[in-house]
C-alpha cells in the first residue's frame, strides 16, 4: 500500500507527526490494518506512549497472533514500563512460534539479566549466538551477565568482541567502560565513555558514568564540567542531580550533597538511586536510623538496587536483625552471586549467627576471584573481625594489614580546602593560637535571640556512633553533621594564619553575620518539628575548628568524646576502606596513631583553656552506666532528661564488649606505643 510505504520513509526520515497522521488515516480507512496498527504502535511507544502502543500491538496480534516481531515490539514497551515478567511472556511467546530469531533469543537474555535470572540469560543468550554469531547485542548483553557472574576479565573480551563487530552502538561503549571500572582502570573506561558520547551526545547514561570515572581518577573539574553539560540538557531529571551529590559527598561537602540528592527525589519519588545516595550518605555520618529508612524505600521501589539490598542488610545486622538482613542479602545474590560486598555481609552474617568458620570459608571463597581493590579490602577487613572474634589476633591483625596494603599507593578522592582533614601544619597553628588567644577578653555574645551553639567532637572510632546514635534516638531532639556549619568559619579565618590572629577583633557586625550564617545553614536541614535549641551539631576530623567557633558563640557547649587511645588507633587501622577521605590517616598504625595525637591535642589545648565550654564523656565510663552518662550529658547541655531505647541495648553490648581490645593487639602496636604514651596517661589510661 503506497501510504504505508510513504510513512515508512517518514518514519525513517525521523519525521515521526506525519508518519503517524498517515498511519491513522489507513486505520480510519481500514480499521483491520496489522501493519498500520504495528507502525503506529512502533512511533507512539518512542513517543513515551507506552500504552497506545500496548493498545495498538495488542489489537495487531489479534488480527496477526503469528508475528514474531509483533510480540518483540509488545515486550519491549512492557520493559519501558518496568513490567518485566509481562515482557518475558510475551518474548516466549515470539520464540514458541520462531525459535530461530536471535533478536527474540537476545531480548528475553538481556530480559532475564534483568530480572537476575543469570543462567537462563546465559542460555539464551547463547542461543542467540548460536543463530548469529556476530550479533552485538547480543554479544552485550553476554559481557553484562559475565560481568555480574565476576567473570571481569571475559566480559572484557566479550565487549571488545561486540564493538569490534559493530563500532558504532552507543551501548557497548557504555558496557565496556562499566567493565573496566570493576578493573580499577578508571582511564580505559573514562576513553569509552567518551567513545558512547561521541556516538551519541546527548547520551545521559554515559553522560553520568563518564563523570563518575573522571571521579574515580581524581579529575574533579573534569567531572564538573560534565556534570554541567548533563544538567543543561536534562535540567528535570533525577540522575545528574545524584551526579552532583556524589562530587559534592566525595569532596566532604555533606550538606550540599544531601540537598542535591533530596532534588533527585522530589523530581522523581520513585528514584531508586537519589534514596541510595542519600542513605550512604547519612549512614556514613552515623545516621543509622534514618539511613534504614531510606533505604527500605530503594529496595521496595527497585528490588533489583543490589547495592541497596546489600547496604540494608549491613545496617540490619549492626541493629541485631540478621534474619532480615540475611533475606536482603539473599536477593542482592540472586542479582549478581559474585558482589563482593553482599558476600561480605553473608559472612558476617554466619559469623553472628555462630557459624564463624563458616563465615571464613565464605571469604576465602570469595577471596579466589579476581576482585576489585576495593572490594578486596572490604572483604579482608571482614576476614580480619572473624579471626578476631575467635581470639586469632595475629592472623587477624595481618588480614587487615593485607587489607590496607591493597590500599597503598591509592589517592583518596580529593577534598575541597575548606572540608578536607586539617593537616599537621595547620593544627599546629591552632594549638599556638589557642596558647596565646586572650578568651577571657572577648565580649559577650550579642543579643540576638539565637541559641548558642551546642557541639559535639569525636575523633572516628572514639566511640561518637554509640553515642551519636542515642542522641538521636530522642525525641525533638536532633544530632547530625553539617560540613557548611564551620566551613565558612574555615574559609574566613582558619585557612589565613594573619586572620586567625585577628579573631579578637572582630567587630559586633562580623560576629551577627557569622552567628546568622551559622544557624541558617543549619535551618536549610533542620527537620520539621525541631527547634534551634534542641540542636546538636555534629562535627568528626573539623573538631579543632570550635575553638574559632568559640569566638562567635563564647557560651556554646561542646561533648568532648575520649576513648582509650589504643582502641581508637587499632579499630581506625582494622576498619580502613578504600576512597574514604581518612584512608591515608589510617594506613598503618604508626600513621593512624600520628594522626590521632596531633587531633587530640588541638582540642585538648581549647580544654585547658576553657575548661567550662566543654563536658568530656569518657566511653569506657558511659558503657558501665550509659542511662546515667546520657542524662548527665542532658543536664549539661540544658535537656530534659534524656532515655535510652531498650533496643539500643545490643548496640551498647557489641561496643562494650570492645573496650580495652588493644591490650589482645599489644605487640602489633609496638611502633604507635611511644606516640600514644602522653596521651594514654593524660586521659587516665595508663596501667
Amino acid at each position: 500500500m503506497e501510504e504505508l510505504k510513504k510513512a515508512v520513509e517518514m518514519h525513517q526520515q525521523g519525521n515521526l507527526r506525519e508518519a503517524a497522521n498517515i498511519c491513522r488515516q489507513v486505520l480510519e480507512q481500514e480499521p483491520d490494518n496489522v501493519n498500520a496498527m504495528h507502525l503506529l504502535g512502533i512511533m507512539e511507544q518512542e513517543n513515551g506512549q507506552s500504552q497506545a502502543a500496548i493498545d495498538l500491538f495488542t489489537r495487531a496480534l489479534e488480527k496477526n497472533p503469528e508475528d514474531p516481531i509483533l510480540y518483540n515490539n509488545l515486550a519491549a514497551t512492557f520493559m519501558s514500563l518496568g513490567e518485566l515478567e509481562q515482557a518475558e511472556k510475551q518474548l516466549q511467546k515470539a520464540l514458541d512460534i520462531d525459535g530461530t530469531q536471535a533478536e527474540s533469543y537476545s531480548n528475553l537474555g538481556r530480559l532475564q539479566y534483568r530480572l537476575g535470572k543469570l543462567d537462563d540469560a546465559e542460555k539464551n543468550l547463547q542461543l542467540a549466538l548460536r543463530v548469529r554469531p556476530d550479533y552485538p547485542l547480543a554479544l552485550n548483553t553476554r559481557g553484562l551477565v559475565e560481568l555480574r557472574q565476576g567473570k571481569v576479565e571475559q566480559a572484557i573480551k566479550t565487549l571488545k568482541k561486540s564493538i569490534e563487530v559493530d563500532p558504532d552502538i552507543p551501548d557497548s561503549h557504555l558496557s565496556l567502560g562499566k567493565a573496566l571500572q570493576r578493573q580499577d582502570a578508571p582511564g580505559l573506561a573514562i576513553q569509552c565513555f567518551e567513545n558512547a558520547l561521541e556516538l551519541q551526545g546527548d547520551y545521559l547514561e554515559a553522560q553520568i558514568a563518564l563523570a563518575g570515572a573522571q571521579m574515580q581518577a581524581c579529575l574533579m573539574d573534569a567531572a564538573s564540567a560534565t556534570l554541567r553539560k548533563a544538567l543543561k540538557h536534562n535540567p528535570n531529571r533525577p540522575e545528574p542531580s545524584v551526579a552532583v551529590g556524589d562530587l559534592f559527598r566525595i569532596q566532604g561537602n555533606f550538606s550540599e550533597a544531601l540537598q542535591r540528592y533530596e532534588r533527585a527525589v522530589r523530581l522523581q519519588p520513585s528514584f531508586a538511586e537519589g534514596y541510595l545516595a542519600a542513605a550512604e550518605l547519612l549512614r556514613e555520618i552515623g545516621e543509622t536510623m534514618e539511613a534504614s529508612a531510606l533505604l527500605r524505600d530503594a529496595v521496595r521501589l527497585a528490588p533489583d538496587q543490589i547495592d541497596a539490598q546489600t547496604m540494608l542488610a549491613e545496617c540490619l545486622i549492626e541493629e541485631g536483625d540478621t534474619d532480615t538482613a540475611a533475606s536482603h542479602v539473599v536477593t542482592a545474590l540472586e542479582f549478581e552471586p559474585l558482589h563482593a560486598l553482599a558476600n561480605v555481609a553473608h559472612a558476617r552474617i554466619s559469623a553472628a549467627r555462630g557459624a564463624t568458620d563458616q563465615g571464613l570459608k565464605q571469604l576465602e571463597a570469595l577471596l579466589k576471584h579476581a576482585l576489585a581493590r576495593g572490594d578486596r579490602t572490604a572483604a579482608l577487613m571482614a576476614r580480619a573481625q572473624l579471626l578476631d572474634s575467635q581470639g586469632e589476633h595475629a592472623a587477624a591483625f595481618e588480614a587487615a594489614r593485607q587489607g590496607n596494603e591493597q590500599l597503598r599507593g591509592e589517592s583518596p578522592r580529593p577534598l575541597a580546602p575548606e572540608t578536607r582533614p586539617l593537616d599537621e601544619e595547620t593544627l599546629l597553628r591552632l594549638r599556638e593560637w589557642a596558647a596565646a588567644e586572650p578568651f577571657e577578653e572577648y565580649p559577650e555574645p550579642p543579643d540576638d535571640g539565637r541559641p548558642e551553639a551546642r557541639v559535639m567532637v569525636d575523633f572516628p572510632f572514639s566511640g561518637g556512633d554509640v553515642v551519636r546514635r542515642l542522641l538521636n534516638e530522642q525525641k525533638k531532639l536532633h544530632l547530625f553533621r553539617l560540613g557548611g556549619t564551620l566551613d565558612g568559619l574555615w574559609r574566613e579565618f582558619v585557612a589565613d594564619p594573619e586572620q586567625l590572629q585577628r579573631l579578637k577583633f572582630v567587630g559586633a557586625t562580623q560576629e551577627s553575620r557569622q552567628r546568622r550564617q551559622y544557624w541558617r545553614t543549619i535551618r536549610q536541614h533542620l527537620p520539621q518539628g525541631i527547634e534551634q535549641e534542641k540542636v546538636i551539631d555534629w562535627t568528626g576530623l573539623r573538631g579543632p575548628l570550635v575553638g574559632p567557633l568559640h569566638r562567635f558563640f563564647p557560651q556554646m557547649k561542646v561533648l568532648f568524646l575520649l576513648r582509650d587511645p589504643r582502641d581508637v588507633v587499632l579499630d581506625a587501622f582494622m576498619n580502613n576502606r578504600r576512597w574514604h577521605p581518612l584512608m591515608p590517616m589510617f594506613i598503618d598504625v604508626e600513621t593512624a596513631a600520628r594522626s590521632y595525637a596531633d587531633y587530640m591535642d588541638t582540642v585538648c589545648a581549647y580544654r585547658d583553656r576553657l575548661p567550662d565550654m566543654f563536658h568530656t564523656i569518657q566511653f569506657e565510663q558511659f558503657l558501665k552506666d550509659p542511662q546515667q552518662g546520657l542524662s548527665t550529658a542532658g543536664e549539661w547541655l540544658g535537656y530534659e532528661e534524656l532515655s535510652i531505647d531498650k533496643d539500643l541495648m545490643p548496640v551498647i553490648d557489641r561496643a562494650r564488649k570492645q573496650s580495652s581490645r588493644w591490650q589482645n593487639y599489644a605487640e602489633q602496636l609496638q611502633p604507635a606505643a611511644d606516640i600514644l604514651a602522653p596521651l594514654v596517661e593524660r586521659f587516665g589510661y595508663g596501667d
